[in-house]
């Protein structure tokens, strides 16, 4: 299932808000996301009574982000990508509570194979591989109990989806008329009609230029310009020089406080057999005891796992391994994977970072857990001396902060333009003040805020040059400009209106173009997907409109369209001289046409299903929650 949401990617920003599905999530990276259901804060959304937390959200678009780039940050906080995220989550819970519902189960010995049969856990000759699964299984923070309640759950959500998704094919007549009308194709003879075809615009009087100036007096208006002063730093800047380190007391009680979390525990390197009944490891377990060396059984038949924790196996294999001395070998042992005997290889002791080698971890530590607090204190004291009436100089070299520098903008408008015409040099920082900056008072100070990389900054206003109207004699070659252009906009409407008028009211529009001397150009083959013609030298490439072929596939033989505008600023008129029927179809052709509408019925199945499902569960989306976690996190950063 995960390839289908895959293969939606290709267009994903579109197809994601259309609210399609991310299906039920294979296992590898995505299975973690569902682990902490019901997690700390307030719901965003409820399926059946249960909570879908803000946490799980957040995880889900962590994830699509490390694995979908045409996912930005720009993209991951838009809220409406959240909802359909969110929408997804929801999806996700409704099939598998429907997969229940249907009674779809599966055995322990069913799942079993379909692990075994995994080519994610195959080593190189084909064989199951248990390191590399539970390799898997620890990179994803799962142990076998939780993969198998999860790969359960997952493999009945995607049964169902893969019935409505793939069960469904258009019918042959379908089919057929598709192909029909996509490979249909239709020639033109074109006339472009353009500026050089216009007489010359006469010269506007008076009265026009003032009426024109009255019209667009927005575009003839200068905008506010404002001076602003900021500094700018980040959090590490400030943390170094208030020297906020702490001192060597606070760190050793940190250290005595999370000593637990500097120990690496016991790992053991162990051989494994893996039988398929009991009979087969008891066989191998009498050899065992009765005096054989585990080194000298039948090559093939035991794998090694490394660095085994007691997480890492079942429970019940854990205990009897870690009871084991090294060169020792277990009793046959059953797990969800058959029956297994181990063998102790070597045992590594737990181990315990001392105080100075895990100082940098702490001092790390206790930074990003203090910093906020620190930086916030630091607001509150700067905003109380300038509310005090001290300088921002005075202030910050109150607080220990004079080495900062103070910067002053140029007189800039909101777009970050000075009084010249240009721009200020960009950056995502002096962007940001300036928007801070166009909602202050005069002398007013802004708070310490955040950038968009997360560094702080605080803006003062300066001062303002309020916008104005432009005189007409400031604006006098703009004004010109403007009216030429509108004069030539309504001119050429005007000709090309009158070249489709004479061509649709005579009854042979070819001799009549050419007794008019109009040039006609050939539009070669064109389908209704076309919307550009391609390598002709003659039209270099003309963008035809989509509007504009749609018609052509309207009109009879030698009907005129209607004028269209070009984006070259030309219109264009065509006149329908020929009308190519499909081919018959290949049989390829046809196959590729049925596959691409088979996938296109099943993912409207599947948006009606889904729909279906939430009218038969109670599904709660908490929008506002949604909306204002949102808010938090923009704020945040």
């Amino acid at each position: 299932m995960l390839a289908v949401f895959r293969k939606m990617a290709k267009g994903f920003i579109a197809k994601i808000l259309l609210g399609l599905l991310v299906a039920s999530f294979a296992l590898w990276g995505i299975g973690d996301i569902f682990q902490n259901r019901g997690a700390a804060g307030a719901a965003i959304a409820q399926v059946d009574g249960k909570d879908i937390s803000m946490n799980e959200l957040s995880q889900l678009i962590a994830l699509l982000q490390r694995n979908y780039p045409q996912i930005t940050p720009d993209v991951a906080s838009n809220p409406q990508f959240k909802l359909e995220a969110l929408n997804n989550l929801i999806n996700s819970r409704l099939i598998q509570a429907d997969a229940k519902t249907m009674g779809l189960d599966f055995s322990q010995s069913t799942l079993a194979t379909m692990i075994h049969d995994d080519e994610a856990f195959k080593a190189a000759d084909g064989s199951f591989d248990r390191t590399r699964f539970l390799q898997v299984l620890q990179q994803n923070n799962l142990n076998e109990q939780t993969y198998l309640q999860r790969l359960r759950d997952d493999t009945g959500a995607t049964m169902i989806e893969e019935t409505l998704r793939l069960g469904f094919a258009p019918s042959s007549q379908m089919l057929s008329l598709a192909y029909a009308i996509n490979n249909e194709s239709r020639e033109a003879k074109l006339v472009f009609v353009s500026k050089d075809d216009l007489a010359p615009i006469a010269a506007p009087k008076e009265s026009e230029l003032k009426a024109l100036y009255k019209h667009h007096a927005p575009r003839f208006t200068a905008p506010e310009y404002r001076t602003l002063r900021y500094i700018a730093f980040s959090p590490d800047d400030a943390w170094t020089l208030l020297k906020l380190d702490p001192k060597e007391s606070e760190l050793k009680a940190l250290y005595d406080e999370r000593k637990d979390s500097f120990v690496t525990p016991e790992t053991r390197n162990l051989q494994q057999m893996l039988f398929e009944d009991e009979s087969s490891a008891k066989k191998i377990h009498e050899k065992l005891k009765g005096g054989m060396d585990w080194n000298d059984l039948p090559g093939g038949l035991a794998t090694s796992l490394n660095d085994v924790t007691r997480t890492t196996l079942p429970t019940k294999a854990s205990d009897a391994v870690f009871a084991l001395e090294p060169k020792q070998f277990s009793a046959p042992i059953k797990t969800a994977f058959g029956w297994n005997m181990f063998y102790v290889v070597s045992i590594a002791s737990p181990k315990t970072l001392g105080f100075d080698e895990a100082k940098k971890r702490l001092l790390a530590d206790y930074k990003s857990e203090h910093m906020e607090a620190k930086v916030a204190e630091l607001a509150n004291q700067l905003e109380d001396a300038l509310a005090a009436g001290e300088s921002l100089k005075s202030a910050l070299k109150t607080l220990g902060l004079d080495s900062l520098t103070i910067h002053t903008t140029d007189a800039l408008s909101p777009e970050g333009i000075r009084k010249d015409g240009k721009p200020a040099e960009a950056s995502a920082l002096l962007a940001a003040v300036i928007k801070e900056g166009f909602t202050l008072e005069e002398d007013e100070t802004s708070s310490l805020l955040l950038t968009p990389d997360n560094d702080y900054y605080l803006v003062q206003m300066v001062d303002v040059t309020p916008s104005r109207l432009k005189t007409m004699k400031e604006v006098s070659a703009a004004l010109h400009a403007l009216y030429t252009t509108q004069a030539t906009e309504k001119a050429l409407k005007e000709k090309a209106d009158s070249v489709a008028k004479l061509l649709k009211e005579s009854e042979n529009p070819i001799a009549v173009a050419e007794k008019e001397k109009l040039t006609l150009h050939a539009s070669g083959k064109l389908k209704r997907i076309h919307d550009t013609v391609q390598n002709n030298e003659v039209l270099k490439n003309k963008i035809l409109t989509s509007g504009f072929v749609m018609e052509l596939f309207r009109l009879k033989l030698h009907e005129v369209t209607t004028p269209y505008p070009l984006p070259s600023g030309d219109y264009a008129v065509g006149i329908l001289t020929d009308i190519h029927p499909a081919p018959a179809p290949s049989e390829d052709g046809l196959r590729e046409l049925d596959v691409k509408a088979s996938q296109e019925m099943g993912y409207d199945i599947l948006y009606h299903y889904f729909n279906d499902l939430k009218v038969r569960h109670k599904v709660e989306i908490y929008s506002e929650r949604l909306l204002a976690e949102t808010a938090q996190d923009d704020t945040a950063q």
